[in-house]
């Protein structure tokens, strides 16, 4: 059935058929058989394998929207699917289940639960302590494996593009270039190149990432800033690199800001113990208190990039030391000039697919039949996932997609050895595996909902652990001629929806990449965190800013993107229905762990919650990046790695 469309949402171009369920750009007529090729058992197109419960309004895929092509394309985010369950779950709906599960496999060496990249962390680890002569079961409760570090995939006019759904860069030290002992092991590249701006004569930056231009490295971007009055708008190109020296702002907000965003104030009463200290207050605290600058340098300036980055809401309630480790602005004016030169002479990169590609390299090591063909930087990248090889009866090393975890604990028999029953949900049955020892690599929202005999100390800690939401959208454009109408490849807004988007420059893989010229398409990514919660306490922020990405429909998103990019770009040449040739969103109802005063060295004489949670207890280790305050895909294959070392004495006895 047809749904009513309003006129004034046809010129938005909610009618054109290149953005609904399959999306692409007309070019690909086969691509659905070919999407249902690459598809987990179960998990084909217009079936809903989500928990149905009474009394419970289930999402359906209207909510999801389309999820682009190839593998990726049923795993966008928290797709319904995803979300269903985790609610059944959350409120209780599945307990009932657990003693009719059915024991399966036998008894496994180690389970992981959680494919993202502490778990794939984890499952490398053990299989660099082991060997193939083990038995390793990881389970996750999306369609595709990489938690956060997904893709979206497109065909726009021929051309493959790729956006990242969540994690997204990687950090490379100029100068004397570094990087991880797993980065070496893995054989990634130590040396990038990119493709060079063609089909225009302007001299246009593009950034090789997302992040790095929205405030750290503005000058790696040519940015425009656009100030809305509510009747017309101004453009300010390069604001932040030039100092805001044609924004219409007061002179005196401009000099703090200007201050801040280049540490050039040294925080007043800092002492040697400068780490509990400033773990001791909020950064909204810090800035005002310690640097004496006003609130809305926070609110108005770096509350979106502190939400996108890393911790999902507002400074004026999250620990002035998870700015610190950010390197917010303001946060290393204390610091010696070469401490600080060392922070600042970093750059962002990113793959085309994001940190996917990172993780994928380390599923072909753990698991080689994961991703058909060899090693080379394409074949891993960008090879099709081998669905039938990923759990195959007989490997040491299985990935069991679709598969949630819904109760764990520990279990003996009459005169055996202690035991980790696992017990998951998947497409509606329930099964129970046996381990030896366990990894939870599954955030702590439900990690504390699903491990039944966790010590009340644990509990308690867990309670401290507070996350935020996040969402992500990659639009695929069949061309951005109105952006090089501006001069720019990148642009920040201060009203409406979202605040930021950007178009990277391609990297070369293996010698290929996209054109970057204004006349070919592209993927313009959107970051949109929840930040205008601000002045409420964390819980209060998380959990309105998690409503409000739920409650919203595909529909209703698509509409916002639209009109927020008429109204940056309509008066340069943008058509929404000419130009637009796909949406996806990829929500994350639980981005971000999102660090409170006291969460990183602990409050009162009690100690930090993340160390009473990273000791772990008996057979069972927790593995999760947000342990450690921070997370990112090497904090996250960190503690991955240290969860092993914690069991390995139980998994190999």
């Amino acid at each position: 059935m047809k749904k009513n469309i309003r006129p004034e949402d046809k010129e938005l171009g909610l009618d054109t058929p290149i953005t609904r369920r399959d999306f692409v750009g007309g070019t690909l007529i086969g691509a659905g058989a070919g999407l249902m090729a690459a598809t987990p058992k179960g998990l084909v197109a217009g079936k809903d394998i989500s928990v149905q419960q009474p009394g419970f309004s289930t999402l359906g895929p209207d909510w999801t929207g389309p999820g682009g092509i190839g593998d990726y394309a049923l795993a966008n985010g928290n797709t319904h699917e995803v979300v269903n369950t985790a609610h059944a779950l959350r409120d209780d709906k599945l307990r009932q289940t657990i003693n009719t599960a059915k024991d399966v496999d036998g008894i496994y060496d180690l389970v992981i639960v959680g494919g993202g990249f502490s778990g794939f962390g984890a499952a490398y680890a053990f299989k660099e302590k082991t060997g193939d002569n083990r038995k390793c079961l990881i389970l996750d409760n999306h369609a595709m494996f990489g938690g956060e570090a997904k893709q979206n995939e497109f065909v726009v006019d021929g051309y493959r593009l790729y956006g990242p759904q969540g994690s997204n860069s990687f950090v490379v030290h100029t100068g004397k270039p570094y990087f991880p002992e797993l980065w070496y092991k893995l054989d990634l590249p130590t040396e990038f190149e990119f493709e060079e701006l063609s089909g225009t004569d302007k001299d246009i930056r593009f950034a090789p990432d997302s992040f790095g231009p929205m405030m750290k490295w503005p000058e790696s971007a040519s940015t425009g800033y656009f100030y809305d009055n509510g009747t017309d708008g101004k453009w300010v190109m390069d604001a932040h690199r030039n100092g805001f020296r044609d924004a219409p702002i007061p002179e005196s907000f401009r000099r703090e800001l200007n201050d801040v965003l280049h540490n050039r104030i040294k925080p007043e009463g800092i002492n040697e113990d400068w780490e509990k200290q400033f773990d001791s207050m909020t950064y909204h605290e810090f800035l005002v208190n310690k640097l004496n600058v006003s609130k809305d340098v926070l609110y108005k300036y770096i509350d979106p990039y502190f939400g996108s980055a890393a911790f999902g809401a507002s400074g004026d309630a999250i620990s002035a030391y998870a700015a610190y480790k950010l390197q917010m602005p303001g946060t290393i004016g204390h610091l010696s000039r070469e401490q600080q030169d060392a922070y600042n002479n970093r750059s962002f990169y990113s793959f085309p697919g994001g940190n996917s590609t990172i993780l994928r390299h380390m599923a072909k090591e753990i698991l080689p039949e994961a991703i058909t063909g060899g090693s080379s930087l394409t074949d891993i990248g960008y090879g099709d996932v081998n669905f039938n090889n990923l759990d195959k009866a007989g490997n040491p090393f299985r990935v069991r997609l679709s598969a949630t975890a819904i109760d764990i604990r520990h279990t003996a028999s009459a005169g055996g050895p202690e035991k980790v029953a696992v017990t998951y949900i998947r497409e509606g049955k329930t099964y129970r595996v046996l381990a030896k020892a366990v990894v939870m690599s599954t955030g702590g929202w439900i990690t504390r909902r699903i491990v039944s005999d966790m010590p009340q100390p644990v509990v308690e800690a867990y309670r401290q652990f507070h996350h935020t939401p996040m969402l992500t959208v990659n639009v695929a454009l069949k061309n951005w001629k109105f952006m090089e109408n501006l001069g720019i490849s990148a642009a920040r807004w201060f009203n409406n929806f979202s605040w930021y988007a950007n178009l990277r420059r391609p990297m070369k893989i293996d010698g290929y990449s996209t054109p970057l010229d204004p006349s070919k398409p592209a993927v313009m990514t959107l970051y949109v965190p929840f930040v205008r919660y601000s002045g409420k306490p964390l819980q209060v922020q998380a959990s309105l800013g998690r409503t409000e990405l739920l409650s919203k429909s595909y529909r209703e998103y698509e509409l916002d993107i639209r009109n927020q990019l008429v109204t940056l770009f309509g008066d340069h040449g943008f058509d929404p229905k000419r130009d637009i040739a796909g949406i996806v969103l990829n929500r994350w109802g639980h981005a971000y762990i999102a660090p409170q005063p006291g969460f990183y060295f602990g409050s009162g004489g009690e100690p930090a919650p993340k160390d009473i949670v990273d000791a772990g207890y008996g057979r069972i280790a927790f593995g999760h990046s947000e342990v450690t305050g921070f997370q990112g895909w090497i904090s996250g294959y960190i503690q991955g790695n240290r969860a092993v070392e914690k069991i390995l004495h139980y998994a190999t006895a």
